[in-house]
Parts: structure tokens; C-alpha cells; sequence
């Protein structure tokens, strides 16, 4: 039950990495953090804007 546990919060941090890497984020940074929180770096992940919307809302910086 505990291996089941443990390999579930690493397949959804590794779903984190990939999520945030999709959104324009650095994937060796996100990887080890998602290892690491699991479930919580999946919803920051989902929460975060996508690299190309937060250029599009300020195009004079």
C-alpha cells in the first residue's frame, strides 16, 4: 500500500514537471519539484500562465 503510495506522488509530480514545462517553465527545475511536493506542484502547476500569455499582457516591457 505504502510502494503504491509513493509511486503515485511521483507520477503526479512528474505530471507537475510536465504541465509546467508546457506552460514555458524550466523542466529540470520543476522535476525535482514535483518529486518532491506532488499533489501541491500539480496545482501550483495548473495555476501558473503560460510563458506566451504574460508577454501578450505587458508588450511595452
Amino acid at each position: 500500500m505504502v510502494i503504491g503510495a509513493g509511486i503515485l506522488h511521483f507520477a503526479i509530480g512528474t505530471v507537475a514537471a510536465i504541465v509546467a514545462k508546457n506552460k514555458g517553465r524550466n523542466f529540470t527545475i520543476w522535476l525535482p519539484l514535483g518529486l518532491f511536493a506532488g499533489t501541491p506542484a500539480l496545482i501550483a502547476a495548473w495555476r501558473l500562465e503560460g510563458q506566451a500569455d504574460r508577454v501578450s499582457e505587458n508588450p511595452n516591457q
